[in-house]
């Protein structure tokens, strides 16, 4: 039997340790936390200059199966995109 393990509901995390939970980068969490799109719905605490994410909304995101979509590319598509959609 699986045991789903909870965490305290206020433990913050830094934007590096949400990177590397989500294997994304850490600019892309920047971007997110700037307002660009796709950002999951996660809490966000900003301590002066220090922002922190609460690890409980970011788990629950992760447990949902949701996946980040990367934006298309803008420009012409490399050598190695053409091939893959000709396949």
């Amino acid at each position: 039997m699986q045991s789903k393990k909870k965490y305290d509901k206020s433990i913050l995390i830094k934007i590096k340790d949400a990177a590397r939970l989500t294997d994304t980068a850490e600019g892309t969490w920047r971007h997110w936390l700037m307002g660009g799109e796709g950002m999951p719905p996660v809490r966000v605490i900003r301590l002066g200059r220090a922002v922190r994410i609460h690890l409980q909304d970011l788990l629950d995101w992760i447990e949902s199966g949701a996946v980040v979509t990367p934006r298309r590319r803008r420009g012409r598509p490399t050598k190695a995109e053409q091939v893959r959609r000709e396949r």
